[in-house]
This record gives C-alpha cells, sequence and structure tokens, in this order.
C-alpha cells in the first residue's frame, strides 16, 4: 500500500520524509453502469423505466480532472407533470399495501446497498468530489444503518394513520445519498410516493438508488426521478397542488423561496445552512479533540452543515489546542479524492471556489484576522485567528476547509457565542466534566448536541434558519402522516396573485366604535393584558361588542401594530425566565390558576349565559376550562424527553424544549366555547415553557378579559400571557411579520360546509408566505371545537403539546472501559 522513496538511503532520511504512493480506488465497475444505461445518458425515472425522451441535456463531471461522468436529462413541465402524475395514481394502492410489506421492500434496500456498497462509494464519491475513505466510512455505513432502522419502524406507529400522500424530496450536494436517504426512508414506510429531485450538480448516486429500489421490489411509480440543470424546477414542482409535503436540503434562500411558492396546505420539512461550532474546556481531553476538529472540519469539504466551521476554545488552553492543531493541520494530504490516502479532496461548485478564495482574501483584512492555510491545494484547510462573529465569513458562511479560531473566558461567555447565529444546527461539547456539558447542553439553542464526537447517525434536529427536520423516531415518522386538523381546502393561485393579496393583507386601519355610554350595558371599558398589567391601546381606540340580540354591552381595545410590538417585547423578556423555571413550579402555577378559575364560577358561567349560552352549557364549558387546565398542569413535569437508541456504543437524549413566542389567533366561535377554546389553546402553550401572546375571538373576548383577575392571584409572572383584542388579520399581519415570534397558531373560521372564505385563504396564504421570512413554525386549526364524545380530547391536547415544543438530541458517547 506504500512505498518508500528508493533514493533515500539513510535511516533518519527516511522517517523524515516517509511517503505514500497514491492507493486509487477502482471505479471501473461504475464506469460500467454507466454505459449501461444509454451510453451514460440518464433520462427521466417514471413509473419504474428511463423514459428515452427527446430532452437537452446537462453534463456532470469528474471535480478533480473534468472528465465527462455522465449526461442527464432536463426536464420540462410536461415530464415534471408525468412523474406527478404517477405518483399521485401510485400513492392510492401503496398506502393501501400492508405495513409489513412496505417495510420488507425497505429492508431489502438495506440489503442491496450492502451487496453493491464498492459501487455506490465510487458513486457518491468520484460524484461529490469528496475522498472514497469518508463516503465509505461515514454516508453509505449511515444509509444502510438508517434503511434498516425504519424498516422496523412499526412499533412506534399507531394503527390507522394516514400518509400525506405525494411528497417531493428535493436533494442537495453535500451529502446526497445520505441526505436523500433520510428522507425517502420514512415516506416509504408510512405508505407515500415520492418525487425525488436531485441536485444538478450530483444526481448520480439518486439514479443509482433507483435502480436499488427497483431490485427491492419497489412497485412501479411509488419512487419517481427527474432531473434539470434549472432552478425554476423548484417553483414547478412545489406550486402543484398534488404534492402533500416537500422536503428540501439546501440553501435558506432557497427555501425562503419556495414558501412563497407552496399552498398553505403543502407541509414543508427543511434541513438548512448553518454550520456546526464546537467548544473546548479546560477540562477537555486536548489530543481526542484536535482529532474531533479535523474530521468535523474536513467532513464533506466543509461543505455540509454538519462541516465544523467554529472553534471556541478556553482561554488558558487556547495556545495549546492551537498549536496542537496547526501541528495536525499541517499533515494533512490532498489531490484525488478517490485516493485512500489523501484527507481532502475538491469543491464541486466553482462558485464556491471562488467565494471561499475572495472571503478569506477578504477576510485577512477585516478586523486583523489572520489566516493560516495548509496543504496545496485549490482550496486549503484554513485556521482563522483574531476573527469575530461579526466578521463576513461568519456572517454570509462559505463552502470549504476553514476554521475560525475564537477564545472565550467564562462558560456563560461560550454558550452567548454558541447562540450568538441565527442558525440552530448542532454544537460539539468537549469537557470531562459531565455536570458542565449536560447544563451547557440545556442552555444552548440549538437543535443537537455532540459531547466528546461528532458522531454522523440518526438523532439531529435543525432548529431557528437551519430548517425544522427531524432525523430519528417517532418525530420523524409523523412528518409524513396526515394531520385529521389539517385537512382543508384552498383555491391555487398563481405567485403574482400571492403577492398582490399579501401587499394587502391587514391593511385596513382600525375602525373606532364610540357609541355613547348610556346605551352600554356594562359601562366598564376593558385594556388590553401585557406584561402582567392592563394598558390601553396604543390608537387609544376602542370596538364595540354586542350581544347576540343586537345590544351594545361593552368596548374592548381597537389594537395596532404598537400594541403588538410592546406585547411581543413583554412575552419575549418573561420568555427568558419562564422557561428556565422547574417543571414542578409550573404545574403548581396552572394549578393555582385552576383553584381560583374555579372560585369565580358564577362569574364566568353568568358572562358566558350573557352571550347566549343557557345554565347548563355556560357550566359545561366552565367545566371544560377547569379540566384542560388540569390535564397540562399534570402534563407538565411528565413530557420532558426520552432515551432512544444509538447505533454507536452510548445513549441519545431527546429532550422536548419550548419554542419561545408562541402567537395564538383564535376564531369566531359561534357556537359557542369560545372561552375553552381561548383556554385550552393558552394554557397548552405555556404549560411546556413557552410565552403566549393571543388574540381571543373578534365577536365573544368579554369572558377572556375577565381572566386577567384569575392570572393576578395566581402568581402567573408578567408577560407569559398577554392578550391583546382587535381586527384579527390587522393584528395576524403585524404577529406574523415580527422576528421574535417563534411561532404562529391560526385557527381559520370555517362556513356550515366547512369550506374558508376568500379573507380565510387569504389570512393563511400571507401567515404561509410571511413566516419564510424568518423561517417561524406555523399551525393551522379549525376555529371548531376538538372535543370527543366525553368531553376533553386527548389526542388533540397531545397535538397541541407536539406543536408548543421542540426536540433537542444530545448524544452521550461511552467508551472509556469499554471500545465502541
Amino acid at each position: 500500500m506504500s512505498a518508500l522513496n528508493p533514493s533515500v538511503s539513510n535511516i533518519k532520511k527516511v522517517f523524515d520524509h516517509l511517503s505514500y504512493e497514491p492507493v486509487l480506488d477502482s471505479d471501473s465497475a461504475l464506469k460500467s453502469w454507466i454505459e449501461l444505461h444509454n451510453n451514460g445518458t440518464f433520462g427521466p425515472f417514471i413509473n419504474g423505466q428511463y423514459q428515452n425522451k427527446d430532452l437537452p441535456t446537462f453534463q456532470i463531471k469528474n471535480p478533480f480532472n473534468q472528465n465527462l461522468l455522465a449526461k442527464f436529462s432536463n426536464c420540462d413541465k410536461t415530464v415534471i407533470n408525468e412523474a406527478i402524475e404517477s405518483c399521485v395514481q401510485s400513492a392510492q394502492t401503496w398506502s393501501k399495501t400492508p405495513q409489513t410489506e412496505r417495510e420488507r421492500i425497505v429492508y431489502n434496500m438495506a440489503r442491496n446497498v450492502q451487496k453493491h456498497l464498492n459501487i455506490l462509494v465510487s458513486c457518491e464519491s468520484i460524484s461529490s468530489g469528496r475522498t472514497s475513505r469518508e463516503v465509505k466510512d461515514l454516508d453509505v455505513t449511515q444509509v444502510i444503518k438508517t434503511l434498516y432502522y425504519y424498516a422496523g419502524s412499526s412499533s412506534l406507529l399507531a394503527e390507522g394513520y394516514t400518509p400525506v400522500g405525494t411528497v417531493g424530496i428535493f436533494g442537495y450536494f453535500d451529502s446526497s445519498l445520505l441526505s436523500l436517504v433520510n428522507k425517502l426512508a420514512p415516506a416509504l414506510v408510512t405508505g407515500n410516493s415520492v418525487l425525488i429531485v436531485p441536485h444538478k450538480l450530483t444526481p448520480l448516486s439518486a439514479v443509482m438508488l433507483m435502480d436499488i429500489c427497483t431490485q427491492s421490489g419497489l412497485p412501479n411509480g411509488v419512487v419517481n426521478l427527474i432531473t434539470s440543470d434549472n432552478d425554476e424546477i423548484y417553483n414547478l414542482i412545489c406550486s402543484d397542488p398534488r404534492i402533500n409535503c416537500v422536503c428540501f436540503d439546501g440553501k435558506t434562500s432557497t427555501a425562503q423561496n419556495i414558501l412563497t411558492t407552496v399552498s398553505p396546505k403543502t407541509r414543508t420539512l427543511f434541513s438548512l445552512e448553518g454550520k456546526t461550532s464546537m467548544v473546548i474546556y479546560d477540562s477537555a481531553d486536548l489530543d481526542s479533540a484536535v482529532e474531533t476538529i479535523v474530521d468535523g472540519s474536513l467532513y464533506s469539504n466543509g461543505q455540509h452543515r454538519y462541516s465544523l466551521n467554529k472553534l471556541f476554545i478556553q482561554e488558558n488552553i487556547y495556545q495549546k489546542v492551537l498549536k496542537r492543531l496547526e501541528t495536525r493541520f499541517s499533515k494533512l494530504n490532498s489531490g484525488n479524492h478517490m485516493d485512500k490516502c489523501n484527507d481532502i479532496g475538491q469543491l464541486i461548485n466553482q462558485n464556491d471556489i471562488e467565494n471561499f478564495k475572495q472571503a478569506l482574501s477578504i477576510q485577512t483584512n477585516e478586523f486583523g484576522a489572520q489566516n493560516k492555510q495548509f496543504t496545496n491545494s485549490i482550496t486549503p484547510p484554513t485556521i482563522i485567528e483574531n476573527v469575530t462573529l461579526n466578521s463576513q465569513v461568519n456572517l454570509n458562511e462559505i463552502n470549504g476547509p476553514y476554521l475560525m479560531v475564537i477564545p472565550f473566558r467564562t462558560v456563560k461567555e461560550s454558550v452567548e457565542l454558541v447562540n450568538n447565529s441565527r442558525y440552530g444546527s448542532g454544537v460539539c461539547l468537549y469537557s470531562q466534566n459531565i455536570s458542565l456539558v449536560m447544563e451547557v447542553s440545556y442552555l444552548v439553542n440549538v437543535g443537537t448536541v455532540w459531547v466528546n464526537s461528532i458522531p454522523l447517525e440518526r438523532g439531529v434536529q435543525t432548529r431557528k434558519q437551519s430548517g425544522d427536520y427531524c432525523i430519528s423516531g417517532l418525530r420523524c415518522l409523523k412528518m409524513f402522516i396526515k394531520n385529521k386538523w389539517d385537512d382543508f381546502e384552498v383555491e391555487k393561485r398563481d405567485r403574482d396573485e400571492v403577492l398582490r393579496g399579501v401587499k394587502s393583507f391587514g391593511s385596513l386601519s382600525p375602525t373606532s366604535a364610540l357609541p355613547l355610554p348610556t346605551n352600554l350595558s356594562e359601562e366598564k371599558t376593558y385594556k388590553n393584558y401585557i406584561g402582567g398589567k392592563q394598558q390601553r391601546p396604543d390608537t387609544q381606540s376602542s370596538r364595540l361588542i354586542s350581544l347576540p340580540n343586537g345590544e351594545p354591552y361593552c368596548l374592548v381595545p381597537d389594537s395596532s401594530r404598537k400594541d403588538i410590538r410592546n406585547a411581543v417585547e413583554s412575552a419575549h423578556s418573561a420568555f427568558n425566565s419562564w422557561w428556565k423555571r422547574s417543571n414542578f413550579n409550573k404545574s403548581q402555577i396552572l394549578y393555582y390558576f385552576g383553584e381560583n378559575l374555579r372560585s369565580r364560577s358564577k362569574q364566568f358561567v353568568d358572562k358566558l349565559r350573557l352571550f347566549g349560552q343557557s345554565q347548563e352549557e355556560a357550566e359545561k364549558e366552565l367545566n371544560l376550562c377547569l379540566n384542560v387546565i388540569n390535564y397540562y398542569a399534570g402534563l407538565c413535569d411528565k413530557n420532558i424527553g426520552k432515551l432512544n437508541d444509538t447505533t454507536e456504543y452510548g445513549y441519545l437524549m431527546e429532550i422536548s424544549e419550548p419554542l419561545g413566542v408562541i402567537a395564538i389567533v383564535c376564531g369566531n366561535y359561534e357556537n359557542g366555547f369560545s372561552l375553552f377554546n381561548f383556554v385550552q389553546f393558552l394554557v397548552g402553550a405555556i404549560s411546556h415553557g413557552n410565552s403566549v401572546i393571543i388574540i381571543p375571538d373578534e365577536k365573544n373576548p368579554v369572558a377572556c378579559f375577565d381572566l386577567y383577575e384569575v392570572f393576578d392571584t395566581s402568581d402567573m409572572p408578567g408577560g407569559v400571557v398577554n392578550i391583546v383584542t382587535g381586527n384579527k388579520h390587522h393584528l395576524t399581519k403585524y404577529l406574523t411579520e415580527h422576528q421574535q415570534v417563534a411561532s404562529v397558531w391560526y385557527l381559520y373560521d370555517q362556513n356550515k360546509d366547512y369550506q374558508l372564505g376568500k379573507n380565510e385563504q387569504d389570512a393563511l396564504q400571507f401567515v404561509k408566505y410571511t413566516s419564510s421570512f424568518s423561517l417561524k413554525k406555523t399551525w393551522f386549526i379549525p376555529s371548531i371545537s376538538q372535543l370527543s364524545s366525553n368531553g376533553l380530547n386527548r389526542e388533540f391536547l397531545n397535538e397541541i403539546s407536539v406543536n408548543s415544543t421542540q426536540c433537542k438530541y444530545v448524544h452521550l458517547p461511552m467508551g472509556i472501559i469499554f471500545a465502541n
């Protein structure tokens, strides 16, 4: 495998200049496979066959030597429509195929990947520019484990579920095969048909995956594949109403554009930008940490979101780590990515190469930063010192093998440095102090935490502008299962119509209602509840609330943008302390809230009766309110997470965490239960540690206002609950646009035939479109009360819990006593 230079005769020189001959992985089998497919020209894969259509083609080349690998069809709108129709037709039979049969086919796929491992490694490596050693040891190995995992997932699924339908999967070039399988496997197991659109730079692995699907017995049409080098393909597919779910890996800007195209009904699952950070504390094993740094920074040639690009080192060990790191980097080998002796391959995108050179050139002159480069490759591994988080190379992440090294003094400062990012993919913590790393894991706002290693395995969650995709267990499977409360119909609109609707939505100026005081049944003028205090609206105007018989009853605030801004600031400030309280303390406050509400039962029953309910109906609604408060109070300390299995030797902790500030827009409950729905969503959100801004029923918010006094006497911290009234759509506009709102729950109104009016369709489209700018979560729910025959609908209450939390995975490896 290696050969010494024969000209060296001195033993000392032999060891000083020890070198290795190239050890290239053979690509002969791959070339033969490519030639068998129409002499290296791949058409779209539709209904189980490659289509030989007269279409223009684009070329795929070896990034190292620019040799031609294959040609792929540039699919047009007609071919796309044919592929989607094939998915729709096959979904009807595939969804009815027994669960065990679907799992057997996915199991066969895992076996076939094992059988064809070497050719798959060659295929993925030669087309992506990544080293064959890395692809074999990490990616393809994890592909096999992922397929096996989902092949036995029936124990996680309840009977009687319904798949979403047709799933569109858009791949990315940084880890094309693993990226596709992470979505394909759970989508197939849950009974969905799939349309795969590989990235235009790396479609070769996806095509080979189609052959594996066919060999594994997958019925024709369940999985279809189309290729194109035109970015317009995203809009053509995502705007099609037959696509029920969109899975996208790639740039955040592209995901934001997709959100402006899809229907509000289309489910979107994003895995986006935001590279991994690493924090080294003075209690760390430094030698182990350096090896992890090298592996992490060079993974996928620095192009993947799991690639390491920021290194935070405690100040008292900064020089030690930096010296060891430079020594290790100086021994790296670069060159042909098919050579097993090389540590780094080639960037596949020419634009990324230019951006890498330009960014590092600018960085050298910015804030006194110093770059130190290693190896003679086109994009050499680079260590950047004296860099700040305000630098352009950090604010605008680039692809490539670079590492920003930043010192810190205290643990608290390290947490602030990690959280000071709009991305939230993952962080690696290095320390032998388990108490330290567990507390830091609790405080960092990222989806994935690795302790003393960065294993590439399932158990990954993204958040903030890194997306919202989960790779593990039941949460992942649920992404491809239809929710009965998501079943609504909206009319198809083109992009121009959507933009016109977005521009005009919620722009109506609030109207003032000033009836004579003698006409009001209740002289009291209600106020907004913000920060634990009653506040008049900034507009100093009010809305008239009338009784069912038309009699004027009272005035409530007609709020505006300023009131929403004040409410969000209050909620955001309260969240920082509320979510850190113990779950026991939260439950006690909610139990106390329920007790105080019960003591005022007569007051609330009388108020409900004023608005058309009978004594029996009013008492029933109040009892439901009390029951749902007790339900969530009891759930506070029981929905904290669990331990999952891992493919490595260690533990994988799945922790449920709050989202942050949740905006809840209630609907108009013409059939009553406005107070119950208000309490149900409010308590469900705050019980999991969120703070809330809630807009009550426009027509009947009065009973909700009476909860002020109950909150004030129940030890509820100010700002956790904020109640604002006004025009529903006007306030929704500013809540959705606010960057500090983490999630918007919009309860839409329907007519007697359960159809949405134009105003509500405009609202759903606006929320979906506007949320794209900050990638906030959205949840659309019908405003009708979700009750069972026995009262509370436990299934729906659990759905509220799911939408109130986000998952964090913490990887805890072992191996001190027994090696992996």
